[in-house]
């Protein structure tokens, strides 16, 4: 009797149903392979396009690195949030037999305890940058720009969201897709913590050092983005990767 119709019959208590899917979330994240399409042309300039755009608001328009950390780390945050959901919501939870609003509030409770504890380990430090006594100075929540790039950062989570649950509704290597998309997400941020933790990147001061952060994470960003079998290798060194 598979686990669905164990839990329809009564055999998993709540708690234990939570655990299991917690950790079939994380083996579908962390085992699936990559998925072996090749890489769109168009986006390839979307992808450069989105990661300059960062270095461009701080080098052209003024915007302090501090503030751009920490829209990273909320960015950050919402995506891993976001796979998380897609991840109960198209591949372990994919035959529910709940519905509506009951299936949204559940999966997005599962979604929340799923991805709590790597929002923290992995958020937690560009947050403690970003807020820190030598950096937090250049950030103005009150300003309007800054308010403004909170709310697109959230608004553009949200539609980001929509599309690939869409997206996921037609395909048929749901699990390949979302651990392509989350292994790029937590390698982009693995590579800025590993020069945040040297110390490398505060030898010249507190705003150059914010802002070689900014720089090392839209870098890696481009990189994982257009060779995302390097992220896959990071998880599975021996193994290899393909394209997606």
């Amino acid at each position: 009797m598979d686990r669905e119709a164990r839990r329809r019959k009564g055999f998993l208590s709540k708690p234990a149903v939570e655990r299991d899917a917690v950790s079939e979330s994380a083996r579908t994240l962390l085992d699936a392979p990559p998925p072996r399409r090749a890489l769109p042309h168009e986006d390839v300039a979307s992808i450069i396009a989105a990661n300059l755009a960062p270095v461009s608001a701080m080098l052209f328009f003024g915007q302090s690195a501090a503030e751009i950390l920490f829209l990273f780390a909320v960015d950050t945050a919402l995506a891993i949030f976001m796979i998380m959901w897609l991840v109960v919501e198209h591949v372990t939870e994919a035959r529910s037999s709940l519905g509506g609003m009951k299936r949204m509030l559940a999966h997005t409770f599962g979604a929340f305890v799923a991805s709590a504890f790597l929002i923290a380990f992995l958020v937690g430090p560009i947050v403690f940058i970003a807020l820190s006594e030598h950096v937090a100075s250049d950030v103005d929540f009150a300003s309007p720009g800054f308010r403004t790039a909170l709310a697109m950062q959230v608004v553009g989570s949200g539609w980001a969201l929509w599309r690939m649950h869409r997206e996921l509704q037609a395909r048929d290597d749901d699990d390949a897709y979302l651990s392509s998309r989350f292994k790029f997400v937590v390698a982009r941020v693995f590579v800025m913590l590993f020069v945040l933790f040297s110390g490398f990147a505060f030898v010249f001061g507190a705003k150059i050092g914010a802002a070689l952060l900014v720089l090392i994470y839209c870098g890696a960003g481009i990189w994982f983005g257009l060779f995302p079998d390097q992220a896959h290798r990071l998880f599975h060194p021996k193994k290899g990767g393909g394209t997606a």
